[in-house]
């Protein structure tokens, strides 16, 4: 019952973000060819890993009934992370030839224009999963959460709680 997207998204994200730091590294280190490297792999890493966050994240899509709120929001946070998954590709393209040098002004916006991207794409993604409660639970299950312990026998009064 666990859903599969949101464990998944960490590992583009991390990468992505990561290589953008390592980008930075390579520019004020002196170890610019591994760094540069760095940067190139952790590229290719969240590439890898997006397109399994959004396998799980389309079959998620697919749960939400069309023509409401949360599936406009879906649609949107797929797009944009569509785009931002094409940026890092073709980050990743540009990077091939030159992975031992530190990505040049162009790349790094690119970088930086895919990450401004998929910060907005998460937010929509918290916006489904925290405010539409996407692939979180049932209202029936969500309200078992917020029973008072004291009303269903928990430890307050000496009995062992049911969870």
């Amino acid at each position: 019952g666990q859903p599969l997207h949101p464990l998944l998204v960490g590992i583009p994200i991390g990468a992505w973000v990561l290589s953008f730091a390592f980008d930075l590294a390579a520019h004020a280190a002196n170890e610019e060819l591994v760094y540069a490297r760095g940067a190139f792999w952790l590229v290719g890493a969240g590439i890898v890993g997006a397109l399994a966050a959004g396998t799980a994240g389309v079959l998620d899509l697919l749960a939400i009934p069309r023509g409401t709120v949360a599936w406009r929001t879906g649609v949107r946070h797929l797009v944009l992370t569509d785009v931002v998954l094409v940026l890092f590709v073709v980050s990743f393209l540009l990077r091939r030839d030159d992975s031992l040098q530190a990505a040049g002004v162009p790349v790094m916006a690119l970088s930086v224009v895919a990450l401004a991207l998929l910060a907005v794409a998460g937010w929509l993604g918290v916006r489904l999963a925290h405010r539409y409660g996407v692939r979180v639970a049932d209202e029936d299950t969500q309200r078992s959460g917020f029973v008072l312990l004291a009303e269903r026998g928990g430890p307050e009064d000496g009995a062992a709680p049911t969870d």
